[in-house]
């Protein structure tokens, strides 16, 4: 038996800390996945990814295990990553990647990193292979304190123990999405089991038994109900493939 078998997916990531949630298909499915699907498992199949640490979530009221992984890129690179002042693009110099007609490496100013953009999304048939970073020094309690402090910050303020694909929209300029959203009403709104996230509004999770037709159409009246009392536009942060 495969996990695929008994269970469907949903995955997200923001800056070195990526999220998989399993959900099994059915309750008896779920004392299974339960037993089986453990944080050491997960490590093990991620380890070679440079992965540093699994947390695991159990949300037996929806079927569900959600894993937070820390230490790998995730998808970091493609949308240039972010988060309390810093970018994936202040300390990334270059990346190979696979295109279609071999694998090529692209350095500096060819990466075209921006706002939640880059070269890779401009270009989907690459798939990214490998990244090289330039970190700074410093000083190892300093540095392993302040990991320790935003991670802290995130777990208090993002709905990382619920299954999403992570942080919803981009930031607006000039705008917080998740401020703009709770500032019309729409914190804790429903639209099927997807919901906008109670603990932080710009995240829509699944509250159970989301189908990918009730984020979208959550997603629709976010953007709708924001645009008619703002003006403001929001677009999704999420990649959304049809």
């Amino acid at each position: 038996m495969r996990v695929y078998d008994i269970a469907h997916s949903r995955t997200g990531d923001k800056g070195n800390i990526s999220t998989i949630s399993a959900c099994a298909y059915r309750q008896e499915d779920y004392a299974v996945l339960a037993e089986k699907l453990t944080a050491e498992k997960v490590m093990e199949q991620f380890a070679p990814l440079g992965v540093t640490h699994v947390d695991r979530y159990e949300i037996p009221t929806l079927y569900a295990l959600n894993f937070v992984i820390f230490g790998s890129l995730g998808g970091g690179v493609v949308m240039n990553a972010g988060a309390y002042g810093g970018e994936l693009k202040d300390v990334l110099t270059e990346v190979t990647a696979l295109f279609p007609d071999g694998v090529r490496t692209l350095r500096g100013e060819e990466l075209a990193l921006g706002y939640r953009r880059s070269f890779f999304t401009d270009h989907p048939e690459a798939v990214v292979l490998r990244a090289k970073l330039a970190l700074h020094g410093g000083d190892q309690e300093a540095i392993k304190a302040r990991m320790e402090e935003l991670s802290a910050k995130r777990r208090a303020s993002q709905p990382i123990e619920m299954p999403s694909a992570g942080s919803t929209f981009k930031r607006p300029e000039g705008y917080f999405a998740g401020t703009l959203i709770e500032q019309c009403g729409l914190k804790g709104k429903h639209v099927g089991g997807a919901e906008v996230s109670r603990k932080h509004a710009g995240f829509v999770v699944n509250a159970g038994g989301a189908t990918c037709a009730d984020v979208l159409a959550l997603i629709k009246k976010v953007q709708d109900t924001v645009f008619t009392a703002t003006g403001v536009t929001l677009e999704p942060e999420v990649k959304i493939i049809r």
